[in-house]
């Protein structure tokens, strides 16, 4: 029994390590962003990195489109108008946010989440609102 709560003391100390390491370096650029999971990509994705990577994105992804929903609903008018019955696969964003930084190469060093927001502004603008 004492043994089971040093393992789960350890196991907790290192977890909250890990987040504490993790927010002192703050938000990953989207040229960073990049450089790893390009790199990932070259490597068939055999490092956890590229789970971390991928993870990352998805996240965003899905917190900005409910920020996105938030401020229609508050403002009537959104940042992006994407088709309502369109979903975006994660390869999607990839391939959106690519295409946003070879637009506009100075979104390399914005935050990753800011520069996804760019991305799919450029993918899908709001004409009228």
């Amino acid at each position: 029994m004492r043994t089971t709560n040093k393992i789960t003391n350890l196991a907790i100390a290192v977890l909250i390590t890990g987040f504490l390491a993790g927010n002192a370096y703050g938000e990953t650029s989207a040229k960073e962003f990049f450089k790893t999971y390009d790199a990932e990509v070259k490597n068939n994705f055999k490092r956890i990195e590229q789970g971390y990577q991928k993870a990352l994105l998805q996240g965003m992804s899905i917190g900005i489109g409910w920020a996105n929903t938030i401020i229609e609903n508050e403002t009537g008018k959104k940042l992006w108008c994407q088709p309502a019955k369109l979903a975006v696969s994660l390869d999607q964003d990839i391939s959106m946010l690519r295409l946003a930084l070879k637009e506009d190469p100075t979104l390399e060093k914005v935050p990753l989440g800011m520069a996804l927001i760019y991305a799919y502004k450029y993918t899908f603008p709001c004409h009228k609102q």
